[in-house]
């Protein structure tokens, strides 16, 4: 075991083993899976930022992103009417 993997099971007595494992996955998804970099995912709880979470599904459409926010917009034109605006 080379001086890189005992650290990476060192990371393990201070955190979860699900996070841990997470971590790892998203440094190699990165393409950098050295131990600096799952230290810092660990360390910044960034370990599930590319899963969406539940809550994300009832954000308003333009929080979606892109690719995304006119999937709500039925077909025919409805969405080219002009709507009133409460105010």
């Amino acid at each position: 075991m080379g001086v890189g993997c005992l650290s990476l099971v060192c990371l393990a007595d201070r955190y979860p083993a699900a996070r841990l494992d997470a971590a790892c996955a998203r440094a190699i998804a990165v393409g950098d899976p050295s131990y600096r970099t799952v230290k810092g995912i660990l360390v910044a709880g960034t370990e599930h930022d590319d899963e969406t979470p539940a809550a994300a599904m009832n954000a308003p459409a333009h929080l979606h992103g892109p690719l995304t926010l006119f999937d709500g917009l039925a077909a025919g034109g409805e969405a080219d009417e002009p709507q009133e605006v409460a105010g």
